[in-house]
């Protein structure tokens, strides 16, 4: 059985402004996952380009090549 000082240790609560939570359920739902996925996915491809500028550079190269489906 799990106790809730375990979900403690593995969890944590995220606050965003609601126009935020309203675009993350939108993202969540197109992806077939929940809002926690959602932040766990973005969050695991933000590792790769810790910083703002690395990740528009990669963003922007793709669409250049025509890789990236803006829909």
């Amino acid at each position: 059985m799990v106790k809730a000082t375990d979900d403690k240790r593995r969890f944590r609560s995220v606050a965003v402004p609601l126009e935020v939570w309203s675009d993350l359920w939108a993202m969540a739902d197109a992806n077939h996952r929940s809002p926690a996925q959602q932040i766990a996915f973005l969050v695991t491809l933000a590792k790769d380009f810790p910083t703002n500028k690395k990740t528009m550079e990669f963003y922007a190269s793709h669409v250049m090549q025509g890789g990236v489906d803006e829909s």
